[in-house]
């Protein structure tokens, strides 16, 4: 599978390009249908089928005091679309002077760049381009007049809501971690980088792994029992979410941190997958270090009944 960053960067193809247009942040059943209609198209026409998206989410630079938090790191997000089947993926960098493109002047370069351009999948509702002046109407206009095709997809609906990205935020948010998954159509996981801590577990006894989280949603601040995928691997685990409250730390911020059990090795720079499975209590302040240990021994009884 091809990732570019550039329309005509992607390898020239007589038969054209089939592509699915969208933010695909979670890569949710709606999401699916799209690249789904898009790969059907692309077999029908013997096209490639190129999913196209844009980093960072367009509200990051248009107005980052209201951008939603992500579901999916953007490694991840590109991740589960090549597991859909798609033939490329196009990630457009977004910035200001991207921004300023029309939605007609952004399909009439692509149609010259992506040539041929045989068919365009949208969701119904998604608008692009400066002033969010690319809609259905325009493509179904250009299609005809440059000659692609147009499939406009509708949203999928369960429990007489239509799925969505900012409904999953929520359901993260409330800890409904089944509801999301029934919307993504497929277990939810975490999935980011080791970083380097302060290396307080170790110095009680429970090594941890740390977790980039900036800028993704995340369930309510407590402790979980998890499984842990790692180089192939499925390891158990005890999840911490939260702020840390018993460091008293004078600028708290949300750390994950996991500690897997009877495993003893360097994860920095790698990637984990992080499969909640129940959640053992609350984040909670102790009045010392050594009641907190006795308490994460307590918590690793209980992730191991949980997971055995």
């Amino acid at each position: 599978m091809q990732i570019v960053h550039q329309a005509d960067q992607l390898t020239r193809h007589p038969g054209g390009y089939s592509v699915a247009l969208g933010m695909f942040d979670g890569v949710h059943l709606g999401h699916r249908r799209l690249i789904e209609a898009a790969i059907a198209e692309s077999l029908a026409a013997g096209s490639v089928p190129v999913a196209i998206t844009f980093e960072p989410h367009p509200q990051m630079v248009l107005q980052p005091d209201r951008a939603p938090l992500r579901i999916q790191t953007p490694e991840h997000k590109l991740e589960t679309l090549a597991g859909l089947g798609i033939g490329a993926i196009l990630i457009h960098r977004f910035d200001r002077e991207f921004a300023q493109l029309t939605g007609e002047a952004y399909l009439r370069k692509l149609a010259t760049e992506a040539h041929p351009l045989r068919h365009v999948c949208i969701g119904q509702g998604f608008h692009f381009g400066h002033l969010r002046s690319g809609d259905t109407d325009l493509i179904e206009r250009l299609g005809r007049e440059l000659d692609f095709g147009v499939r406009v997809i509708p949203p999928v609906v369960i429990d007489e809501e239509p799925v969505s990205s900012s409904r999953i935020r929520q359901r993260i948010r409330s800890g409904d971690l089944v509801s999301v998954d029934r919307l993504l159509g497929r277990t939810y996981q975490l999935e980011s980088l080791v970083e380097v801590g302060d290396r307080l577990g170790r110095k009680i006894g429970f090594p941890t792994a740390n977790l980039r989280v900036d800028g993704l949603e995340l369930p309510p601040f407590g402790v979980y029992a998890a499984w842990v995928d790692w180089n192939g691997k499925r390891l158990a685990g005890v999840l911490n979410l939260g702020i840390r409250p018993t460091l008293r730390q004078p600028e708290p911020h949300r750390r994950l941190e996991v500690h897997l059990l009877d495993f003893d090795g360097d994860l920095y720079g790698q990637t984990l997958s992080i499969t909640w499975v129940q959640k053992l209590r609350d984040e909670q302040r102790f009045a010392d270090l050594q009641s907190l240990k006795a308490q994460i021994e307590i918590d690793v009884r209980m992730a191991r009944s949980v997971l055995k």
